[in-house]
């Protein structure tokens, strides 16, 4: 018999994981936005190609295949784009933070793997992002990546500060200016 089945026929419960402290994620209009438009994509190329393939051409098939080629394989791609947008997470728990980034297998990041911190900051159209980073003991791995303003991101600086102190106040120190 497998391990899995007890004696009454029924499998063993699920090992209970421990619950994060807090989670951050991105904000969810960013991926209800990517999946609204992939899905407006695929149904323009349904349509399409249901129009072609009854046109009663005689390459009303081609067309058909055309059409369900280059508009529903793109808004599948980014109904893909919008469902790894959405499961993208960091997790914070009391020795390690736990970051999934899109489909990838969550990644466990310690206080120790954190050699310092750096900021990114992006302007796009009259927005201006800043995104903390926690680069490795190096300086070149890239362990976490979290947007300030995003849901959940004033949680995990507290966080680096309570964890990783020496970095952090680095990180927060003021510079002198150029």
């Amino acid at each position: 018999m497998s391990d899995t089945i007890n004696t009454w026929g029924g499998r063993k419960p699920a090992v209970e994981r421990a619950q994060p402290l807090f989670t951050a994620h991105r904000p969810s209009w960013l991926w209800i936005g990517i999946a609204v438009f992939g899905a407006g994509i695929v149904l323009v190329g349904a349509v399409t190609a249901l129009r072609d393939g009854l046109s009663g051409e005689p390459d009303a098939a081609t067309m058909a295949g055309f059409s369900v080629f280059f508009f529903c394989g793109p808004g599948v791609l980014l109904l893909l784009a919008a469902a790894a947008t959405r499961r993208s997470r960091i997790e914070g728990y009391d020795r390690h933070l736990e970051v999934v980034s899109g489909f990838r297998k969550p990644k466990t990041v310690r206080p120790e793997d954190i050699g310092r911190f750096q900021l990114e900051v992006q302007s796009n159209n009259g927005r201006t992002f800043h995104t903390v980073i926690a680069r490795g003991q190096r300086g070149r791995k890239r362990l976490v990546r979290a947007t300030r303003g995003h849901p959940g991101t004033d949680q995990v600086e507290a966080w680096f500060a309570e964890h990783c102190p020496k970095e952090w106040a680095e990180f927060t120190a003021p510079r002198p200016p150029r």
